[in-house]
């Protein structure tokens, strides 16, 4: 089922909501635009209802125990802590998934390891989160999501949308570096991949913001070199 965009509906009703009583033989247009204001409602709660994901799978801890369920994962902006990990038994909700003991969690074909001490974008900074793996080699890559609000202007509803990041490791998990601007790149990833002169040079040789959209790809050719 698809929605009007939330912003859009709204605009809309401050832009009659006015003249409504301008005109009293239209006397239905109460009615619609209280409509427009419901659905405008129904849309927001949708696309928050988006932000988060889940299915069936396993995670280990730190101890070595593992644990089968069905997981659910609700994905939160950086001022709330990071991402939440519900667990359910047939069902059931069993409780939260603690990350200070997780390992390792796989959900369907997704498996995600927990980061430590990371920064995206420059400064959305994490002491621990979720991310998924991405690529596993002598760099490792991950993606990491994080709910953000975005408003265009004091009238407007601010809409939670889900920005995704790349965070890489080449110490086995001891840390952690995101790459998601330019800035990152130039300093965490052109050091790691130094020892290959040749990929290094043509790296050099791309436009910077060609980058970020080429890192997967780069970590690929790297590890397999």
């Amino acid at each position: 089922m698809k929605y009007l965009p939330a912003k859009f509906i709204f605009l809309l009703f401050l832009h009659f909501k006015d003249k409504i009583y301008f005109f009293p033989k239209i006397w239905f247009m109460k009615s619609v635009l209280t409509l427009l204001l419901f659905m405008s409602c129904v849309a927001t709660v949708s696309a928050q209802g988006r932000l988060s994901e889940g299915g069936s799978g396993h995670y280990w801890t730190k101890s070595g125990e593992k644990v089968a369920g069905e997981f659910k994962i609700s994905y939160k902006t950086n001022l709330i802590g990071g991402s939440i990990i519900k667990h359910y038994i047939n069902g059931g909700k069993e409780g939260r998934v603690d990350l200070d003991s997780l390992q390792s969690l796989v959900i369907n074909t997704d498996s995600f390891i927990v980061g430590h001490n990371f920064t995206v974008d420059g400064w959305a900074t994490y002491s621990q989160d979720l991310l998924e793996v991405f690529q596993v080699g002598e760099i490792n890559l991950y993606m990491h999501i994080r709910k953000v609000k975005h408003s265009t202007g004091p009238n407007t509803i601010p809409i939670g949308t889900l920005n995704h990041s790349f965070v890489i490791s080449s110490d086995n998990g001891k840390s952690f570096y995101g790459i998601a601007t330019k800035k990152q790149f130039e300093y965490y990833f052109l050091p790691l991949i130094a020892k290959n002169e040749s990929l290094t040079k043509r790296i050099l040789l791309m436009k910077k913001r060609e980058w970020l959209d080429a890192l997967t790809s780069l970590v690929k050719e790297f590890n397999r070199s």
